[in-house]
């Protein structure tokens, strides 16, 4: 299916949640079988551009669920409880993190099993809405899909939402940017298909951001430097900011 349901009631890892050491191990999994594929291919000279293909939202679109409302889930629950007995909101913001670098990272992935993969980072996180406070009685979602892709960024579009209500309790956006693992620099991604008129329109939303997070950018080194940027300027500015 192309929209995945974690169960959150694992035992912590090696990682700072459950979670995340869940999401680390499925893309770990994901390298290890496209590493299996790649070996039972016929033995062919390795692309020197990488596959680059057109993805639907749904392609990548992933769903956590916290299972709070089972009592044998009490080390989960205390997991993620503040000292006040409250969720830990920063523990989320972390889970939500990493599902949207695991949605990244599958959008990312070629069909190719002789390309590389590439470096995905965390460039931004914006728009965090926090409407409501979670308790940990009710079982909580987190969920996400790519809503914008440029050239080698993306924008996740992410939510959480506690079972007791259809009301999201938090929303965020976050952006990511495709490096070769090889170079570091800017890498192409694949495109991004949409198809209703819902996604053509976060689309529209997400290209605005970009361009004004870039704009920004821009003007911020602009004045690092103390002077607007010339032609050499600006081209070098674009190629930091693809």
């Amino acid at each position: 299916p192309s929209c995945r349901t974690l169960v959150g009631a694992a035992e912590p890892g090696r990682h700072q949640t459950p979670i995340v050491d869940q999401l680390w191990t499925r893309r770990l999994d994901a390298k290890k079988r496209a590493a299996e594929k790649a070996q039972r291919s016929p033995a062919t000279v390795s692309p020197k551009e990488r596959t680059v293909v057109a993805k639907t939202p749904q392609e990548s679109a992933a769903t956590i669920t916290y299972e709070f409302s089972k009592e044998e889930n009490e080390i989960l629950r205390d997991k993620y409880r503040n000292p006040w007995g409250f969720l830990r909101v920063g523990r989320l913001l972390e889970d939500l993190d990493a599902l949207a670098g695991t949605i990244a990272f599958e959008h990312c992935r070629s069909n190719n099993p002789l390309d590389e993969d590439l470096h995905i980072v965390t460039a931004s996180v914006d728009r965090i809405k926090y409407m409501h406070r979670p308790n940990l009685k009710d079982d909580i979602t987190l969920s996400g899909q790519v809503t914008f892709v440029g050239r080698s960024s993306m924008e996740i579009s992410m939510q959480a939402r506690s079972h007791w209500t259809d009301k999201r309790f938090m929303e965020s956006n976050f952006t990511f940017v495709a490096r070769d693992s090889k170079t570091g620099r800017a890498a192409e991604i694949n495109a991004l298909k949409v198809s209703t008129p819902e996604e053509k329109a976060h689309f529209e939303l997400g290209k605005e951001r970009d361009a004004s997070r870039k704009e920004m950018r821009k003007k911020m080194q602009a004045s690092v430097l103390g002077r607007a940027l010339d032609a050499d300027g600006v081209a070098a500015a674009q190629e930091l900011l693809r």
